[in-house]
């Protein structure tokens, strides 16, 4: 079967504080709907319309007059929907990262109201963004694994959790950009669990992506205090399954794969800086799980934020 989200809408609130001149860190919450499709193999299908919560944290900074840049991560919680008159029930969740532009046409053309961060260089941001930094973040993770043998596909099996850790960086600017590069380390991370239970027998299997690390270079524009960047490298990530019910049997293997993503990072004082990003990973293929003839195949992803400190 195939289960996906159409299409949603969302009516939040959002509640923020100014971290300097130009940006506004914030959360939101609201009520959202999600239309949904599940596709059985006979090829028919069904429409099903779940209302839920919505929450979630962004930050929002000017980068001109009347134009602002928005990163943000939004989760959605709903209840349990029928399908095909009661046979199958879900439980829909969902999660978006994403970046946006925002335009307010009342500021455009009037320079004599905006922040003294607009008509003249911050007095947030440092001499030069040239130099280390160290930091700490914290955030949501969530991980699907692709399980396949011979023409079978078990695709989406993931699950979700919190993630946090510590980062150490060089960075070096360029007129108005920033070059860089960058390591960091989390622990926690995302956890699913898939359970059958039948007449006499009952099993369940658990898949943990327990820690991972990366080395990501990084290139962004500076936008007074405000640096908005994208990132890639190379990450590893350590999986272990464990099931019960089957003779209790534990497996584990490190995988290695690409990691790309983006943000938004600004200064609060000369050297302290907050940051908002999202990555996004793909890892190789883990061959005979178990012994088995099945093959593991993850993806994983994080929404994180980060308090960073440049020397």
């Amino acid at each position: 079967m195939t289960f996906r989200e159409a299409a949603s809408w969302a009516l939040r609130g959002r509640l923020g504080g100014l971290a300097s001149e130009d940006t506004l860190v914030y959360a939101t919450a609201g009520v959202t709907q999600a239309i949904t499709k599940l596709t059985y193999p006979t090829g028919d299908s069904d429409d099903v319309r779940y209302t839920g919560a919505i929450f979630g944290v962004g930050v929002e900074t000017r980068l001109a007059a009347g134009l602002y840049g928005r990163a943000e991560y939004l989760q959605s919680l709903f209840g349990q929907r029928n399908f095909d008159g009661g046979r199958y029930n879900a439980r829909l969740e969902s999660g978006v990262a994403r970046v946006g532009l925002i335009l307010k046409p009342f500021e455009m053309g009037d320079w004599s109201g905006l922040p003294v961060g607009l008509a003249a260089a911050s007095s947030t941001q440092p001499e030069s963004w040239t130099g280390a930094h160290i930091g700490a973040h914290g955030g949501y993770a969530f991980g699907s694994t692709k399980l396949t043998s011979g023409s079978w596909t078990g695709d989406g099996v993931g699950g979700a959790g919190g993630v946090g850790g510590a980062l150490l960086g060089y960075d070096y600017q360029w007129g108005r950009s920033v070059l860089g590069v960058e390591i960091d380390g989390s622990g926690g991370g995302a956890r699913s669990t898939a359970s059958v239970t039948l007449r006499r027998f009952s099993a369940n299997a658990q898949i943990a992506y327990d820690w991972d690390y990366s080395i990501r270079a990084r290139a962004g524009r500076l936008f007074g205090s405000t640096l908005l960047f994208g990132t890639v490298g190379w990450t590893q990530t350590y999986g272990r399954l464990t099931t019960a019910g089957l003779g209790g049997i534990e497996t584990s293997h490190l995988f290695s794969g690409v990691q790309l993503g983006g943000g938004v990072e600004t200064m609060l004082t000369t050297h302290l800086g907050a940051r908002l990003e999202y990555l996004h990973s793909f890892y190789d293929k883990y061959a005979g799980v178990l012994g088995s003839s099945i093959d593991a195949r993850p993806t994983t992803g994080k929404t994180r934020a980060a308090v960073i400190y440049k020397f």
